[in-house]
């Protein structure tokens, strides 16, 4: 597996997957939001960019992705900027396998060359598999908000 940024090729299937993590999310606002995120635009009132990271197998096939934004601060944070990991997915077939692991070590990469110290993540209460996940690779809890559970990760 390796890790790379986003191709314009990459497009169709980024889409089939957000829309398999974010199923109730109509196709035409994930198309708006992926046009932003593929430009670097900020997608945030606080965040300084955004970014796309992608897993592929040893055939060229994507596996997963993480979309991230920088944020010029964040609440309960004393580091500034802080990489904020805005959703991570793994394609279901290959979930345990270490995808997600190898996609958080180059999210926390991603992070510290944009000179963070400190990463930052949420999920739903209820999505137990996710929460699972962040604490497996190292995220702790640190509230709660709209969003969901707040996590943290020092890089």
């Amino acid at each position: 597996m390796k890790m790379r940024k986003y191709q314009k090729e990459d497009w169709p299937k980024w889409l089939e997957m957000r829309m398999g993590f974010w199923p109730h999310c109509p196709q035409s606002r994930h198309e708006e939001e992926m046009a932003l995120i593929a430009a670097g635009v900020p997608c945030e009132p606080d965040s300084l960019k955004t970014d796309v990271l992608f897993c592929e197998d040893e055939d060229g096939i994507l596996t997963g992705f993480a979309e991230l934004s920088l944020r010029r601060r964040l609440e309960g944070f004393e580091t500034s900027p802080v990489a904020y990991l805005e959703g991570w997915y793994v394609i279901e077939s290959l979930r345990g396998r270490g995808v997600g692991k190898t996609i958080i070590k180059a999210v926390e990469q991603w992070g510290r060359n944009q000179g963070c110290q400190e990463l930052a993540s949420d999920t739903e209460p209820e999505n137990s598999i996710s929460i699972r996940a962040h604490e497996l690779l190292g995220f702790k809890r640190y509230g709660v908000s709209d969003e969901g559970i707040l996590f943290r990760k020092r890089l």
